[in-house]
């Protein structure tokens, strides 16, 4: 309690920093700004330091080079005051970089900072922002990993020979899309469950179905499933159940078909209305 009283009592944000850091939390973020213009983010709690593994996966614990040696906490915790760029945000991504030695090693796993840069994107587009400008950041819907991926699914889809009519209106709707993920659009749902299926269809033959589970439920399998899309030839896509080759292309036709089967069924053939 004397950690968050001085938290909440600090007059700036190098005060903060150091109420902050006597916090014996779990891991949090906390990103300040004081009235005279200094800006701050720190993580608080103390982190075990693993120095035989990464932390990403189970490790047998009661073999001794994996157990906690030590733990990190204030000022070995990553943090930083008034950025050259005058910029800081935070959506569950890394605060550093994997490889960095400014301090203990505490995170090396996260899922794609999109969120993160689309913050700092909308934060560095607007030389002095207000309520109306943070409330816009709050309420924007653009997804960058689907402007990412979806160039290498158009190339993979076409021109939509050989799909269904309403799988071609669905691919037509999707290639006008401006990747903001709006409630009123089939668009975004198109994506991501086409995502899904054909992530699905990558790993299915390469792990028993609990591993396929695990695999998606780790949200840091993103970062390497959002490359697949970018080779067409990735063995990944080769189903080793079959004698052919498969490529990409064929297993995201399969993923787009599927996809646009299920929100029929589910929300209507009509993919304008």
């Amino acid at each position: 309690m004397g950690a968050l009283l001085r938290m909440d009592q600090a007059s700036s944000v190098a005060d903060f920093g150091d109420a902050v850091a006597q916090l014996p939390s779990t891991w949090n973020t906390w990103t300040v700004a004081d009235v005279e213009g200094h800006i701050g983010q720190f993580a608080s709690g103390q982190v075990p330091v693993r120095e035989a593994h990464r932390g990403t996966f189970p490790v047998p614990g009661w073999v001794e080079k994996y157990e906690w040696k030590a733990f990190a906490s204030g000022a070995q915790l990553p943090h930083g005051i008034d950025p050259a760029d005058g910029v800081l945000a935070h959506a569950n991504n890394l605060m550093i970089e994997p490889g960095s030695t400014d301090f203990s090693r505490v995170h090396v796993d996260s899922a794609p900072a999109f969120r993160h840069q689309r913050i700092v994107d909308l934060a560095r587009a607007t030389p002095k922002h207000d309520l109306a400008s943070y409330r816009a950041m709050l309420a924007d819907t653009h997804s960058l990993r689907a402007a990412q991926v979806w160039p290498f699914m158009q190339a993979a889809l076409g021109d939509g020979a050989g799909l269904s009519a309403t799988a071609r209106a669905a691919l037509s709707r999707v290639n006008a899309w401006r990747f903001d993920a709006t409630a009123d659009g089939p668009e975004a749902a198109l994506f991501f469950l086409t995502y899904r299926h054909a992530v699905v269809a990558a790993v299915s033959d390469e792990l028993p179905a609990p591993a396929v589970k695990f695999f998606l439920g780790q949200r840091y399998s993103t970062n390497t499933a959002d490359l697949w899309f970018e080779d067409p030839a990735h063995l990944v896509w080769d189903d080793r159940a079959t004698p052919a080759v498969e490529t990409r292309d064929e297993v995201l036709r399969a993923a787009f078909t599927r996809a646009v089967q299920e929100l029929t069924e589910q929300q209507g053939a009509d993919v304008n209305g």
